[in-house]
């Protein structure tokens, strides 16, 4: 999937707001690992470090934990947490 991100805005809450948007709609179950950082990086075209920045905000929101060794897993309860949309409107779908 391709996003439209917007460079006038925060890069790290758009995507952060993206990552809940997918939470909230059901992408992810407890039992699923997350993207990485590198992998995140890479699908919305961003620097690693703002995709290891995300990864930090959306924990420090809940609604993810992140497992030395295992990867980064949906929290307990985030679903709800997720569908409050803490970091503002996602960015859009690029239609390809």
């Amino acid at each position: 999937m391709t996003y439209d991100i917007d460079r006038t805005y925060l890069v790290w809450q758009q995507v952060a707001a993206a990552v809940a948007h997918q939470i909230a709609q059901g992408r992810y179950t407890t039992a699923d690992r997350l993207p990485s950082v590198a992998e995140l990086a890479a699908e919305f075209g961003i620097a690693t470090s703002t995709a290891d920045k995300v990864m930090g905000h959306l924990k420090d929101a809940r609604l993810i934990r992140r497992v030395k060794g295992l990867g980064t897993f949906l929290a307990e309860g985030a679903v709800p947490l997720a569908k409050q949309q803490p970091f503002g409107p996602p960015p859009r779908h690029r239609r390809r």
